[in-house]
């Protein structure tokens, strides 16, 4: 099987893997892409400290601690943390897979591996003794890690998944944690009856002592063993055939591991030919001491057969070369660097460091391309935890990819590790598949996928836009924001404070927090002046993309950019529809303000779009309460825009923009307001010498409510002012009224007055048209005809 078609089924709701050797750049590429694909979620690495350490070397890796989580593993007393399981829980049950191949390109395909696939229809059995697997390393004392709760939390779900199974216990999960590999085997085989024959494919050996002592219990003088054409994976401190095994040995070839193209093997597989049966074992298991009897932590699943036949083909063989070990490069006497665990939430980092053995005071650092940046100085308590402040860590992870601690000691020993941002899996749960195109938007990195995927997810709920959706849970599949409720049972472990487990534990004051955080940060990043996409960093679809219409072999990377962007520029429409409907909410305007100027400065539509968004939107953003620190935002657009088509002759346009500008509250007084995010509205910005004359016109010009201030200032004064003249352009309706009312008192007191906006006359009740409604909305004065013509003024509004 391909355990690939396996990872990209369904959308699973919990993804666990264990490994010894670890490629995060793999696993991101290959793995959580389907995954992520698939819309699954929640997917956590357990993973030796070894392989921690391998992968931190690695510069592709951008998305652990916040697409996943990464959780080491240290196995005291000299052994390694060695199981190789897969376990998707999905809504019909859990599916297992327990094989031989590390989280690596070569375990998942460069390898000849082994793999078992277990399901509760016929392993229930053998699921639930995974779940105890979990149970005790949640609690083994042998083990150090921090990932405890999780370890219960997978237990509870795999046995919960198999309460009443009737399955056959034909198959078995063997582990080491409860006693040794080896033992195990021999119980299987003393129950069929006793061994008569054994063959053992596997990659590394000790010298022969584990086979020895195997062959002794099981009482047999021979052993065949698979002498791979290809050769097999070479390994640390480990040989490729047991040299010196006291036990005579037999080399063989096992047909059915014979593969036109050959791989080096890494599979490990033990086949017990009984009196009364046969069990054939694979897992993670090596023919060594430290696999079969005391050491390292092992998972292999036993199939328990009552027949002894069809057993494994075998034909003669040869010896292989013998090759040595390959030896650490430690001719330098350098320390390797340790590893440490580490999260960071609520403004604190908490950590542990796994190894080596620390004491004391030590210095938290992060580690960055320039070097190692001091968070803080601490005390380890007595199992090496920590915690230090770092409040501004939160914002930076947002906006790059991983985040590594250093912890150094007195001495200089130091340990590494990938920090987990405890806001991210609230984050995830709240956006669903939106999370990767969001945290691409804040870090700057989006794509045109990205934009499109972004689009979408305010359009289905622009309520995310103002912070006023529901701080709940999250329909993670469509990435809505519905209340769940959590209906786990919860332990009195998990109402300890104290307990280093609940520090992975949201609380829901601090959740909301975060998102909200985390959403302003979106908003800040939707008014960076970053310039056009310059398009996607693979010719792949992504997660969010709809399959196309038409064969993409065929097109450019350029042209699937502009499908893409075409489809974003569609959905941004759609959405600002919806923001501007005159029953939204007010907040919208803004956003709708900020959502145009990221399409305009990323996607670069065309100008007469941009100018049918901008005089459908400004107007209406004008009358509602811009914040204090964005009026130079909005006032800076509204004069560049005049600016760039101002006519010197055309006081219309200079009275309009005059009116928007002092709707914003900036004051028109002094030098014109900057361009700032001006420029990402207009492909060219107007000259210094156009600014200013422009901003000249608006502050000479007079709005048509400022006309109509000033003629009401002389009603009853038989005065008119100075400018009247140039009010019958503007209130051509009411300028008669007006005129008349200033000249003789009598119809000054006969003008109907308000100081709230009013659809009806207040005087006779009797509703105003459109057109009325309008004009005293803009002036400030309507001639209402229903009520025989009298004026109603709108006065200190």
């Amino acid at each position: 099987m391909n355990p690939l078609d396996l990872i990209a089924a369904q959308p699973w709701q919990r993804a666990v893997f264990t490994t010894y050797a670890l490629s995060l750049s793999f696993f991101e590429a290959v793995i959580l892409d389907s995954l992520i694909r698939g819309r699954s979620r929640n997917a956590t690495i357990l993973s030796d400290v070894e392989g921690v350490r391998m992968s931190l070397s690695e510069k592709g890796a951008q998305r652990v601690g916040k697409d996943y989580a990464l959780e080491p593993v240290a196995v005291n007393q000299g052994g390694v943390f060695h199981p190789k399981l897969t376990i998707l829980i999905g809504s019909e049950g859990p599916h297992v897979l327990v094989g031989s191949g590390n989280l690596t390109f070569n375990g998942w395909g460069g390898n000849l591996e082994a793999v078992e696939h277990l399901h509760p229809g016929f392993a229930g059995s053998a699921i639930r003794e995974i779940g105890d697997f979990f149970e005790i390393t949640a609690e083994d004392g042998r083990l150090s890690h921090e990932a405890g709760h999780l370890c219960r939390d997978i237990a509870d779900e795999l046995r919960q998944a198999t309460p009443n199974s009737n399955s056959p216990e034909n198959v078995r999960f063997l582990h080491s944690l409860s006693g040794p590999i080896a033992s195990q085997l021999v119980e299987i085989t003393d129950e069929l009856g006793g061994a008569e024959r054994l063959t053992i494919a596997s990659p590394f050996w000790d010298s022969g002592t584990a086979i020895d002592q195997l062959c002794r219990t099981l009482n047999l003088n021979i052993v065949h063993i698979h002498a791979h054409p290809a050769g097999t994976v070479r390994g640390t401190n480990s040989l490729n055939w047991p040299i010196n095994a006291a036990t005579s040995v037999e080399p063989v070839h096992i047909e059915f591991l014979e593969e036109e193209k050959p791989r080096r093997l890494h599979a490990k597989m033990f086949e017990v030919i009984c009196r009364d049966g046969r069990v054939v074992m694979s897992g993670s298991a090596n023919a060594t001491s430290a696999a079969l009897n005391v050491g390292n932590v092992e998972a292999c699943v036993a199939r328990i057969y009552r027949e002894r036949t069809p057993y494994w083909d075998l034909s003669k063989a040869e010896v292989p070369p013998v090759e040595k070990p390959i030896e650490d490069d430690d001719s330098e006497g350098i320390d390797e660097p340790g590893v440490v665990w580490a999260i960071l939430k609520d403004g604190c980092v908490h950590g542990r460091v796994l190894s080596p053995s620390m004491q004391g005071h030590v210095a938290v650092s992060q580690v960055k391309a320039q070097g190692a940046q001091l968070i803080g100085e601490v005390e380890l308590d007595a199992e090496a935890r920590f915690s230090v402040e770092a409040h501004d860590l939160e914002r930076h992870a947002f906006e790059m990819g991983r985040l590594v601690l250093e912890v150094r000691n007195e001495t200089g020993a130091t340990a590494h590790g990938f920090v987990t941002v405890a806001a991210f899996s609230d984050i995830q749960r709240r956006s669903g598949i939106a999370a990767r195109s969001l945290t691409a938007l804040i870090s700057g990195t989006e794509t045109p996928e990205d934009v499109a995927a972004i689009m979408s997810w305010f359009h289905e709920n622009p309520d995310r836009l103002t912070g006023k959706a529901a701080i709940g849970g999250g329909n993670t599949e469509h990435g809505g924001d519905e209340e769940v409720e959590d209906d786990r049972t919860v332990r009195l472990d998990e109402l300890d404070p104290r307990d280093p487990a609940n520090i992975n534990q949201d609380s829901s004051q601090s959740s909301g927090a975060a998102w909200r955080r985390f959403m302003g940060q979106i908003f800040a990043a939707l008014r960076d002046q970053r310039g056009p996409l310059s398009g996607t960093n693979s010719g792949q679809l992504s997660e969010n993309d709809e399959e196309p219409d038409v064969d993409t072999t065929t097109q450019t990377q350029t042209e699937r950019d502009a499908r893409r962007n075409e489809k974003s520029l569609e959905t941004f429409e759609a959405l600002f529809e919806k923001l501007l409907q005159p029953d939204s909410d007010s907040d919208f305007r803004l956003m709708a303000f900020d959502l145009t100027h990221f399409v305009c400065d990323r996607l670069e539509p065309d100008q007469t779009l941009v100018e049918t968004w901008l005089s459908r939107l400004l107007p209406t953003l004008v009358h509602t309460e811009i914040p204090e620190d964005r009026i130079a935002d909005v006032s800076g657009v509204i004069i560049t825009r005049f600016a760039n088509k101002a006519d010197g002759s055309n006081r219309k346009a200079a009275r309009d923009t005059r009116a928007l500008l002092l709707h914003t509250g900036r004051s028109l007084k002094g030098d014109h307001p900057e361009t700032g995010m001006a420029e990402s509205f207009f492909p060219e910005t107007p000259s210094k010498s156009a600014m200013k004359a422009a901003w000249s016109s608006v502050c000479e010009a007079r709005t048509g409510r400022e006309f109509v201030d000033e003629a009401v200032a002389a009603l009853g004064t038989r005065e008119p002012p100075d400018s009247f003249e140039e009010l019958r352009e503007i209130a051509s309706e009411e300028w008669a009224s007006l005129k008349q009312a200033i000249l003789s008192q009598d119809s000054a007191d006969r003008i109907i007055r308000t100081n709230t906006p009013t659809d009806a006359c207040p005087k006779h009740g009797l509703m105003l048209t459109l057109s009325e409604k309008g004009r005293l909305k803009s002036l400030g004065v309507t001639k209402a005809r229903q009520c025989g013509g009298h004026l109603i003024l709108l006065e200190d509004c």
